[in-house]
């Protein structure tokens, strides 16, 4: 129970900030972000465009938890709904700071096909589903005072999310996997259910894990699969975008991106 507790207050400790930020910048948006600037790269759906907003999210040093309640301003104020969710996820992915950490604990070749896969694996998503119909949550208006009840909803969510991350997480201890994960096929099962149970609010708390896991004996394929599938493929990610997009709209987009990340983790490993 001590673990849980403590597991539960870290996770709210990094995701709730961003939430209390992320709801009042939602009330101002619309006073200070100019619909042109949103236009350029998220309002209309092209490969340029789509290859933009990865690489634009991807270099980005802002969370998710900042921006997912102000989605539907940025919808109103222009932002296509899919090109708006890929332009989250390449958040939630990569951040500018990635890369340098990375090339210290794993070299630069590793660090460089780390890019390469999540890059490549955002834009395929993405432009797979550019015929879809997308939509968000609609948010109620501010003007009837439903805003703020809206909010709770997406916060109740959250909450949740953090709790069953933070039970995943007491129930497979890192240590009892140790001998699984020096195989092939059991790095790359360990690696994929370690990732989807553990959060740390931003991607960067990945590192230093993915880093433990390989000096425990993770096989290559196994770790390039936690710096590559997890950031997107973890429970916490998906609770937290299923308050703001659909349901069928997360669970295809974050399959989708899985199993193209997990097809290039493994297709990279056997080549470097």
């Amino acid at each position: 129970m001590e673990l849980f507790t403590e597991t539960f207050v870290s996770y709210a400790g990094n995701i709730l900030p961003w939430f209390a930020v992320g709801t009042i910048v939602a009330y101002v948006i619309d006073r200070s972000v100019d619909i042109r600037v949103i236009r350029p790269f998220l309002g209309k759906v092209s490969l340029p465009n789509i290859l933009v907003a990865k690489l634009v999210g991807m270099a980005s040093p802002l969370s998710i938890m900042s921006a997912l309640p102000i989605t539907g301003e940025l919808i109103r104020l222009g932002a296509q709904p899919l090109m708006l969710f890929g332009f989250l996820l390449a958040e939630r992915a990569y951040d500018l700071q990635s890369f340098f950490i990375i090339s210290d604990l794993f070299g630069l070749k590793i660090a460089v096909l780390n890019a390469a896969v999540i890059l490549v694996s955002l834009v395929v998503t993405t432009w797979s589903f550019r015929k879809e119909k997308f939509k968000f949550i609609p948010h109620p208006t501010r003007e009837n005072g439903d805003f703020w009840r809206a909010q709770g909803k997406t916060l109740l969510v959250v909450l949740i999310g953090i709790a069953v991350g933070a039970i995943l997480r007491v129930v497979i201890p890192l240590t009892g996997l140790g001998l699984a994960m020096t195989s092939q096929i059991g790095g790359v099962i360990t690696s994929l259910v370690v990732g989807f149970g553990l959060y740390f609010g931003t991607i960067l708390g990945n590192y230093p894990v993915a880093r433990a896991l390989a000096d425990l004996g993770m096989t290559p394929a196994g770790t390039m699969i936690f710096l590559s599938v997890s950031p997107i493929f973890n429970l916490v990610v998906i609770m937290l975008f299923l308050s703001v997009v659909r349901t069928k709209y997360v669970l295809k987009m974050i399959g989708v991106y899985a199993l193209v990340s997990l097809f290039l983790s493994l297709l990279v490993s056997v080549f470097h």
